[in-house]
């Protein structure tokens, strides 16, 4: 039954013939993922000047304060493969660890730290010890990505600088971020008392300031992206200025975060550029003063949401002592401002082409107070906030202490609407309402728990001011709660309830 096997038909075994045919396999090996670290040089130039220099890789450094004043160590650290320093002129490198941390660099007031092309990172790292302040300026740059971080490293401790510090990035494709502070609550906070001036490039930025940190001045520019600055918990003595060349979705935070103080000396100018979707938000989350002015100014298609206080309770939270001013009339996207809790001089608002809204609650405007609604169809609402400026100066062109103007569009005027027990609208100086162009309405005094008083001269305009004829607007409610206590009278076309 069996036969065996010829040496010819063993040999056309497929089996035997693939065991034949079988290749011994290898591995062979990747070539390294990590993305490489460069070298920065450093040297002492004459005068006391410290100068740091990147290459075109990632790079990481820490410049730490000693004890003694004018004393830093620079350490190169880990970002990706780890950074390796270079000594120049007047630096030696550390023998027991040559590749990444310098001797104690003294006599230095000032520094230059170009960081080059790369990702990189910056962390300036402060000492409790008295007087280790850097006397001088302090530069930063970068072309590529940059994160600068002061007290990043090192507890509550503060890096100081005497002089201004100024970080310019003028990268295209990798953001800018800055930290100032750690959220810490002790005395020991950064001090940049020569001020922080920042240039931002075409790509995202994200700026925070907090943890009790302390700045001379604030003063941002940036030309694109979507950027982001937060101020909460500090001080800047001097004036606060952000403004965007660009087109990026721009949020501009201050004192949004924590429930601590954040203080302003001087004037606070917020410019959000030529389109995007805007966001203000201030004294949110704890309380804010300005010392200055505030001028806010918007431009273009994006939308624009303003908003200030939290809306709870009596209190004003947000303080400006040199008044407010919101000019958002090229804009034609939509409005949305909600000012609530504010406490300031004056008060003017200017609204786009769109259709917005405009709500005051719980304010308190000591001067005069001019809101202008553009051209779309608007709202505007004032509840339980006190005017209480009398005086209007004989060169000024407003037509009233508090002075609203409906340019254009079907608006809606509400003046004590909602119900909020004990709490008052008063006008204490001169008013005036002109609904505009287009088919207005009025609502005046409807909520049954708030009284809305007009102790002096008050005219409701239906039509475009100085015209008494056109359009018909609407007096659509007239609450009980409404006390007049000087003349007033409703001029032009209004319709429904028809007694002032």
């Amino acid at each position: 039954m069996f036969s065996r096997l010829s040496k010819q038909q063993r040999n056309q075994n497929p089996r035997a013939k693939a065991q034949k045919n079988l290749r011994r396999l290898k591995v062979e090996y990747l070539e390294d993922r990590v993305v490489p670290a460069g070298s920065v040089t450093v040297a002492v130039t004459g005068g006391g000047g410290l100068t740091v220099t990147g290459d075109s890789g990632n790079n990481q450094i820490q410049i730490a304060e000693t004890a003694t004043p004018g004393s830093y160590i620079i350490t190169g650290q880990t970002n990706g493969a780890g950074t390796t320093i270079v000594a120049g002129t007047g630096v030696t490198v550390n023998n027991t660890n040559p590749n990444n941390v310098t001797g104690t660099i003294t006599g230095i007031t000032s520094m230059v730290v170009n960081m080059g092309a790369g990702n990189d990172v910056v962390n300036f790292v402060g000492n409790t010890a008295a007087n280790t302040t850097l006397t001088g300026n302090l530069l930063v740059t970068n072309s590529g990505g940059l994160q600068v971080r002061f007290d990043a490293a090192n507890g509550n401790n503060g890096f100081n600088v005497q002089g201004t510090t100024e970080i310019t990035h003028t990268g295209t494709s990798s953001p800018l971020v800055v930290n100032v502070g750690n959220g810490g609550n002790t005395s020991t906070q950064t001090a940049l008392v020569g001020g922080l001036i920042i240039t931002g490039g075409t790509e995202n930025q994200n700026v925070t300031i907090r943890g009790r940190s302390t700045l001379g001045f604030f003063s941002d520019n940036v030309t694109g992206g979507n950027d982001t600055v937060r101020i909460t918990n500090a001080t800047i003595d001097d004036f606060f200025s952000y403004v965007s060349t660009g087109t990026g979705n721009d949020n501009v935070l201050i004192g949004t975060a924590g429930g601590a103080a954040t203080n302003i000396g001087g004037n606070v100018a917020i410019d959000t550029g030529t389109a995007g979707n805007e966001v203000i938000s201030i004294g949110t989350n704890g309380p804010v003063t300005i010392g200055g002015t505030a001028i806010i100014t918007g431009a273009g298609s994006g939308t624009q949401n303003i908003t200030t206080g939290t809306g709870a309770g009596n209190n004003q939270t947000v303080i400006v002592a040199g008044g407010l001013s919101i000019n958002e009339d090229t804009t034609t996207g939509v409005n949305t401002i909600n000012l609530r809790n504010l406490g300031a001089t004056f008060l003017s608002v200017l609204t786009g082409t769109n259709n917005d809204n405009v709500q005051l609650l719980t304010d308190r405007i000591t001067d005069q107070v001019a809101i202008f609604l553009g051209l779309g169809n608007d709202v505007l609402g004032i509840n339980n906030s006190l005017f209480t400026g009398t005086f209007l100066p004989p060169a000024s062109t407003l037509l009233g202490v508090v002075d609203i103007e409906g340019q254009g569009g079907n608006d809606a005027f509400n003046i004590g609407t909602t119900n909020n027990a004990g709490f008052t609208t008063k006008f204490s100086g001169s008013f005036f309402l002109s609904g505009g162009v287009g088919n207005d309405t009025l609502n005046i005094g409807t909520a049954s728990a708030q009284v809305v008083q007009f102790s002096n001269i008050a005219s409701f305009y239906a039509s475009d001011y100085p015209s008494t004829t056109g359009e018909t607007d609407v007096l659509g409610a007239k609450g009980a709660n409404v006390a007049f206590f000087g003349p007033h009278a409703g001029t032009g076309n209004w319709a429904g309830v028809s007694a002032f």
